[in-house]
């Protein structure tokens, strides 16, 4: 790919956003750099105060490809101080490009028609206005395919063309952030309000059309970072916030079509204190906790509604460790 000079506009500014991903900086970054397009790109780095060998990374790419690479390295992380993931929300901002594609540190790109696929696609579509594309789910090294499982209302030699997929978006992304590329016009007025991908996604699908292109274009890793909240109690309370931060972004943006109940997102969390509590055999505290829920959907969720007293705490915790 030839790297143009700056006078150049480019037509697709690629947002990354980075934290402590020293260990796969360089698949995403040579993921980025093999593209082949008939295009100017930017490739545009956030990198939150990491504390490892990131920085020294991106620094050496911004050295190789200074037309290309443009980062911001912050000094202080801005994630901990509450600002979620402003990263994302600098980057939308400072994008020049026509469209915008996103790939966080920790993912990857593998085909390297990925970008000029996807952009030759929109502009021939204009109902369209973002595109993902198939990928492999990466869970410590062992690969699956992961296809689309949208509905698509037509299909040509290199998409699905699926169409409206609001109803599906509203629920949660309809494809992986990093197979996903946009038209910047559709975000420019919500980079304030994008949180994630949820909302991302739903801004994008409430004002255009989806497809998806039939390449396994990206990886995805699972097990690291945030994604991998399952083992990590910590890590579970952050990411049921980011979720619930996302809802009531949606609820904000489209109180008509997002109607969320405020009362069980609150659940959401109780839930997740209890099975902890649950956990760390603190009969008390779960039973407080369980005494919390409000709504009718986590009381009837299974260890709130299996706990009926001590016995059957104690099964719970039993089957719990039995799982663990």
């Amino acid at each position: 790919m030839k790297e143009k000079k700056e006078t150049y506009r480019p037509m697709v500014s690629v947002c990354c956003i980075v934290y402590n991903q020293e260990l796969f900086l360089r698949d995403c970054f040579d993921g980025f750099v093999a593209q082949k397009t008939n295009f100017p790109i930017e490739i545009l780095i956030h990198d939150d105060a990491s504390n490892d060998g990131t920085t020294e990374i991106i620094n050496e790419y911004t050295e190789k490809h200074p037309n290309l690479f443009k980062p911001i390295i912050q000094v202080q992380n801005q994630y901990s101080k509450g600002l979620g993931l402003i990263g994302l929300k600098l980057n939308i901002k400072r994008a020049k490009g026509k469209y915008i594609a996103f790939c966080e540190g920790d993912d990857y790109w593998t085909d390297p028609l990925k970008l000029q696929k996807q952009v030759d696609f929109l502009e021939k579509h204009e109902e369209y206005g973002f595109v993902g594309s198939y990928c492999f789910i990466d869970n410590n090294g062992s690969r699956v395919e992961e296809k689309s499982n949208i509905p698509f209302v037509e299909e040509d030699r290199d998409f699905r063309l699926c169409g409206d997929v609001f109803s599906d978006a509203k629920w949660g992304p309809v494809t992986r952030t990093c197979t996903l590329l946009c038209r910047k016009s559709l975000i420019d007025g919500y980079a304030d309000d994008v949180l994630g991908d949820i909302v991302l996604e739903t801004v994008l699908a409430r004002q255009s059309f989806y497809a998806c292109y039939k390449s396994f274009a990206s990886v995805y890793r699972v097990g690291v970072g945030e994604s991998a909240v399952q083992h990590d109690y910590g890590k579970a309370l952050r990411y049921n916030e980011y979720v619930v931060k996302n809802r009531l972004k949606q609820k904000e943006l489209f109180p008509d079509d997002c109607p969320w109940d405020e009362d069980e997102l609150d659940d959401s969390k109780t839930y997740i204190k209890l099975k902890h509590s649950i956990e760390l055999f603190r009969y008390r505290d779960a039973m407080h906790l369980k005494k919390q829920l409000k709504t009718k959907l986590y009381k009837n969720k299974n260890y709130a509604k299996r706990m009926k007293g001590f016995f059957s705490f104690v099964l719970l915790f039993v089957m719990i460790k039995l799982k663990g």
